[in-house]
């Protein structure tokens, strides 16, 4: 079913982010198909733990003032760091579901071609073989006739 993978995000979020913050990994990437375009996929390997900003993505320091958060400042980061890396494992398998299914549609196409083609190939020798039997039951009549004629 295409939408296992969608059904088990949690599951992998919940472990990635736990194998993360306990320490026992010190970065978690990700593996997928990036769909390019119907004709093109593409392998990528993208880290989603820690992360790390894009180039041209600096933050500005700005002076440290404290507010007071309710939920605490860990519980938003939690839910946010929970949220990201959420968003970025469904995009990883959408992305390689719409590869699988442009390959298929693609699969199909050349499927529905190929058939198109023996139907073809097939009707014309289908043709060509009515065609020589009615010539052969022609020239059989003629001969049939001939030989009447000069018998």
């Amino acid at each position: 079913s295409h939408t296992a993978p969608l059904n088990s995000v949690s599951a992998i979020i919940s472990f990635a982010l736990g194998t993360f913050l306990d320490g026992t990994y010190k970065r978690i990437f990700i593996l997928y198909n990036s769909f390019i375009s119907t004709l093109k996929t593409e392998q990528t390997l993208a880290q989603l733990l820690p992360y790390k900003l894009e180039f041209g993505q600096e933050i500005e320091e700005k002076e440290y003032i404290e507010y007071i958060i309710e939920p605490s400042p860990k519980e938003i980061i939690e839910k946010i760091l929970r949220s990201f890396v959420e968003e970025k494992v469904r995009n990883a398998i959408l992305q390689s579901e719409a590869g699988e299914h442009s390959a298929r549609m693609i699969a199909m196409k050349n499927a529905t071609d190929n058939a198109n083609d023996v139907i073809y190939n097939l009707t014309l020798l289908g043709n060509k073989l009515r065609q020589e039997k009615i010539t052969n039951e022609l020239l059989d009549m003629i001969t049939a006739k001939e030989s009447v004629e000069t018998g």
